[in-house]
């Protein structure tokens, strides 16, 4: 298990060495976008002025989410501005790792409310992100 572990993680080290800093959220008014890279297309796309009148617990998780968005731009480029202390550099790849995780998993669980929106399975899920 833990190769596996190590092998994905060495994947997405590299992804992240080719990709330059961005945010992975952008608003636009009440649309909610995620997207991984300027290569992959979004994987999140929603209204959030829509899909919050339904499920409450919407606002804090993306609001969360934008709050470590900001969090993962700022260690990209603390990252690529200080090359010197290669063990400072793999624990703060290692938290913008479990951010960019992070989001991705709120961005999949998110579509899948959208898709079905009473699904009361998803809707405790979402919870556990703030």
């Amino acid at each position: 298990m833990d190769y596996v572990i190590n092998v994905i993680i060495k994947k997405i080290k590299s992804f992240l060495k080719q990709t330059k800093c961005k945010k992975l959220i952008e608003y636009q008014k009440t649309i909610f976008k995620v997207s991984l890279s300027v290569n992959v297309e979004n994987i999140a796309t929603f209204d959030l002025k829509e899909i919050s009148k339904q499920i409450q617990e919407i606002a804090p998780a993306t609001n969360h989410a934008k709050i470590l968005d900001d969090i993962q731009f700022l260690l990209c480029q603390e990252i690529e501005n200080n090359t010197n202390d290669p063990e400072y550099l793999r624990t703060l790849q290692r938290f913008r790792i479990i951010i960019i995780t992070y989001i991705a998993r709120l961005a999949e669980l998110l579509e899948h409310i959208k898709l079905d929106i009473h699904n009361n399975h998803l809707k405790q899920e979402l919870r556990v992100f703030f």
